[in-house]
């Protein structure tokens, strides 16, 4: 298991991608369209622990620009190690 993404890079990236797409497709299949954010996103926590992802919901992060930090921002789900 993978414990950082930042290290990543081409071939190893593009099949986190795929993976990543082919679970919000699964997900998009299953529910269709119409339902609140926080139900797609429940949906997808479930695919990622499926496949053995550790990850963490409702993430804050420091934002930069250039450098400088602008302040927090928040993501919905951040991926801490992957299976492969």
């Amino acid at each position: 298991m993978r414990s950082s993404l930042k290290y990543m890079v081409g071939a190893e990236m593009k099949e986190l991608q795929n993976v990543l797409q082919d679970m919000a497709r699964e997900v998009y299949t299953h529910l269709g369209s119409g339902f609140d954010e926080s139900i797609y996103q429940s949906a997808f926590a479930y695919e990622l622990r499926q496949r053995g992802f550790h990850f963490q919901r409702e993430v804050n992060i420091e934002i930069f620009y250039k450098g400088i930090p602008l302040g927090l921002g928040r993501v919905s789900l951040s991926i801490d190690k992957y299976p492969f």
